[in-house]
């Protein structure tokens, strides 16, 4: 009933206001940083030079985490102590499942950058870039949580009892692993207008995916002709499922004649199941930045349009069925014999899950930003963000502003402030040191809000590695004139 597919993908808005680190290419081909060309990732080994600021070792990657609840909503507190759980009354109950969405989801994503590389030419900037990315995510639906809180049945306005409609659509688990090569290309149209695209051929390696989830269960009233003698349990729960489970994973399936499973076994997973070039795709990213006037910068962005092919080691499972529980039937309430294997026995026989070899497609996680950027001073800049990401049942939205600062020329600091996840306790901050041709740097959504208040954060996100950036002086602009405050290229 839980598998099911929420393909995620990165959370992170602070980078977006880092220019000066090249990763901030990654959400908006059109951005670039302020030097000719520059190399990192784990085959470029200078990460291994320790750095005085934590982690110490940078190496090349990022990770994060986020979920729908935070402490605070399972512990209740009082006077600043906590002193009762959600469960503690049915008023309770009610205020913790108004706090959930229709779908909720929980997620952790990681990548590790093996590459990237660019360089300017002209007008013109070139990047290449090898990244090895995973999604793990589990997402659930309130009513999930609601049926074993709240029962499948519920009082009428007359006082009578009426079934409940339960929908769990959308309680899922999903698990993909693929390998991204990127050429990405950006060109300065004018002085205040540049354009940005990356290209990516995509290999996926493992992956669980769903293409459909139709679960409900519903409390249906009896006849009086089906309530009989002796029967004092008034309604029928009826299950209705309807599931299409694909996955690309090394696994050995045994079925009977009927190709109906009988038995699944995960095989050792070896170097050919995670290098392996069959299971290919496309992704495309785009970008625009325009210089408003001589204070403001607009930008926006969309970023992981593509798809997966899976074909190596591809199954699927299709389950289709119904089945009505109409109560136990008791004859001697001081000599319960309840057999648990019978009812287990009856679901078994009404949901058969039918087995096929399929190759089949998935969809990238698409995202979008849009914001701009404010210049108070050379030194002193403020920004705002907003990111819209599609995820299978519904849409996720966050926001960011920040207060970006380039004091010196060796070093830039990024402190910001969202709203995601339906919460506004989210700070986070970014730095970059940079020594000679060395470029350390370090960027966290929701850092400090998670080190301020543990109990009210639900996501946290981490970037950071080592750049080898050169020709910062040679790439310095012409001092910019004023524009006038409408849309002129």
């Amino acid at each position: 009933m839980s598998i099911s597919t929420v393909a995620t993908a990165q959370q992170e808005n602070t980078l977006y206001f880092m220019d000066r680190v090249p990763q901030s290419h990654y959400l908006n081909p059109a951005q670039h940083p302020d030097c000719r060309w520059w190399m990192s990732g784990v085959l470029v080994p200078v990460w291994v030079i320790p750095m005085f600021d934590p982690p110490f070792v940078h190496f090349p990657m990022h990770m994060d985490f986020s979920m729908p609840l935070d402490l605070n909503d399972f512990v209740l507190y009082e006077d600043g102590k906590p002193s009762r759980t959600f469960l503690y009354s049915v008023e309770d109950q009610d205020n913790f499942l108004k706090k959930l969405s229709k779908i909720n989801y929980i997620s952790f994503n990681t990548s590790v950058e093996y590459a990237f590389m660019g360089f300017k030419q002209d007008k013109n900037f070139w990047t290449f870039s090898l990244n090895d990315i995973a999604n793990a995510s589990y997402s659930f639906s309130k009513d999930m949580v609601a049926l074993p809180l709240k029962g499948n049945v519920e009082l009428a306005a007359d006082g009578s009892l009426e079934g409940r409609a339960t929908n769990l659509k959308g309680t899922a688990i999903n698990m993909t692993y693929y390998r991204e090569a990127a050429i990405g290309f950006n060109h300065q149209f004018s002085r205040y207008f540049r354009v940005g695209m990356r290209a990516k051929a995509l290999f996926g390696q493992l992956n669980i995916n769903t293409s459909k989830a139709d679960l409900t269960v519903n409390s249906i009233e009896k006849s009086e002709a089906q309530m009989g003698n002796g029967d004092y349990q008034p309604f029928v729960i009826e299950s209705d499922a309807d599931y299409l489970i694909n996955a690309s994973i090394p696994v050995t399936v045994e079925t009977d004649s009927n190709n109906i499973v009988d038995k699944v076994t995960l095989n050792d997973l070896t170097a050919k199941d995670l290098a392996n070039f069959k299971n290919y795709g496309w992704g495309l990213d785009f970008g625009l930045m325009k210089d408003w006037n001589s204070e403001l910068t607009i930008y926006a962005s969309v970023i992981d349009f593509g798809f997966i092919y899976w074909k190596n080691n591809v199954h699927n499972y299709s389950l289709n069925g119904k089945y009505n529980f109409s109560g136990l039937e008791i004859t001697d309430i001081e000599n319960l014999d309840i057999d648990p294997d019978s009812i287990l026995s009856k679901i078994g026989d009404s949901y058969k899950v039918k087995y096929t070899n399929k190759s089949y497609k998935t969809m990238l996680s698409t995202k979008g930003y849009f914001g701009g950027n404010y210049k108070f001073t050379k030194k002193v800049a403020v920004g705002l963000l907003g990111k819209i990401e599609k995820y299978p049942y519904s849409f996720e939205y966050s926001a960011t502003a920040s207060l970006n600062l380039k004091p010196f020329k060796w070093g830039a600091f990024t402190l910001s402030y969202s709203y995601f996840k339906r919460n506004f306790t989210n700070i986070g901050m970014g730095y970059t040191i940079r020594i000679g041709p060395l470029q350390w740097y370090s960027v966290y959504d929701n850092l400090i809000g998670a080190l301020i208040f543990p109990e009210n954060s639900r996501y946290w996100s981490m970037r950071w590695g080592v750049n080898m950036v050169f020709g910062r002086g040679a790439n310095k602009k012409k001092p910019q004139k004023n524009l006038p405050l409408l849309w002129t290229l």
